[in-house]
């Protein structure tokens, strides 16, 4: 009996090693994906580089413009949410002492201050043609982001 339960003990251990790691690569992939996404934004921006261009784009061009850049948003805004859900979910999973929990309270947070930063930057993206300030603001955020509460998340991950 003591054999077979060491046994899966340890099978536990791997299972559950192994399973971190796969949140690891995954949180690292989206990370990747985010950042890809910022490049795409300064493309769908390099025509909206200050609303005097706006005014200078005829009306459908200008439109299929605003259109593509509000499907960025949307797209982006949605992946964001996944990807806070999918981090938060993964620091739920972490038994970690008082100080790391309330440093994770602290990432979730951030996360709903990003949303709110994100929705109200996009509003005003949208109606005042803003792009480039929304593209510096999601970039800060994301170096910020990821090099303080998500490279903690991470740390603790691979524990």
């Amino acid at each position: 009996m003591l054999l077979e339960y060491n046994t899966f003990n340890r099978m536990a251990v791997v299972e559950s090693s192994s399973l971190m790691s796969s949140v690891i690569l995954e949180i690292e992939h989206e990370h990747a994906f985010l950042l890809g996404e910022l490049s795409r934004l300064r493309e769908l921006m390099a025509c909206i580089s200050s609303p005097e261009n706006c005014q200078l784009c005829l009306s459908l061009k200008r439109r299929q413009c605003q259109q593509g850049i509000n499907g960025f948003y949307k797209e982006f805004m949605e992946f964001m949410r996944q990807h806070f859900a999918h981090e938060e979910g993964a620091m739920r999973q972490i038994n970690a002492p008082t100080d790391i929990q309330d440093a994770f309270a602290q990432h979730t947070n951030a996360h709903t201050d990003m949303m709110l930063q994100l929705a109200e930057a996009v509003s005003s993206s949208i109606t005042q043609c803003h792009g480039t300030e929304l593209a510096e603001l999601i970039e800060y955020w994301l170096a910020e982001h990821i090099g303080t509460h998500d490279a903690l998340l991470l740390e603790w991950l691979g524990r």
